[in-house]
């Protein structure tokens, strides 16, 4: 037996609100919240909760919106990766994802792999050596 209007408006607007307070908690909520999308999107594929005014369709667009505002809202964090530069007539930059902090990390890159393949004659790149040249940077999505 399906649930009635009632009850199927009250559920919704109570999953509403869950997202709402998600988002206001702070943090990384994001799990929760694609959760909750999830399971309203899977309510609207059933033929009992579809084509009603019970607010399924604002309930789920709102929680894709609240997905794409914290997901906005987060940081990103990339290294600009230079090898090479005043070192030799060779060099190659790039970014990466996360923070570079040692060559073994530098190393581990596609960065580093495309220089090598670009370049085999150059057996050692400076940045591979020097920590410091690669240094992260913290963007902000708008």
């Amino acid at each position: 037996m399906p649930a009635s209007p009632q009850l199927q408006q009250k559920t919704i607007r109570n999953l509403r609100r869950f997202v709402s307070a998600l988002e206001a908690a702070g943090g990384d909520r994001r799990r929760q919240v694609n959760m909750v999308w999830k399971l309203l999107d899977d309510m609207s594929s059933h033929l009992p909760w579809t084509g009603k005014d019970n607010g399924l369709d604002r309930a789920c667009d709102g929680a894709e919106c609240a997905l794409r505002r914290m997901t906005a809202q987060l940081p990103i964090c990339f290294t600009r990766v230079l090898l090479g530069g005043d070192a030799g007539p060779h060099w190659v930059s790039g970014f990466v994802s996360g923070s570079m902090t040692d060559a073994e990390a530098v190393k581990q890159t596609a960065v580093y792999r495309d220089a090598l393949q670009q370049y085999p004659v150059v057996k050692e790149w400076p940045a591979a050596q020097a920590p410091a040249q690669a240094q992260p940077a913290q963007g902000r999505r708008p």
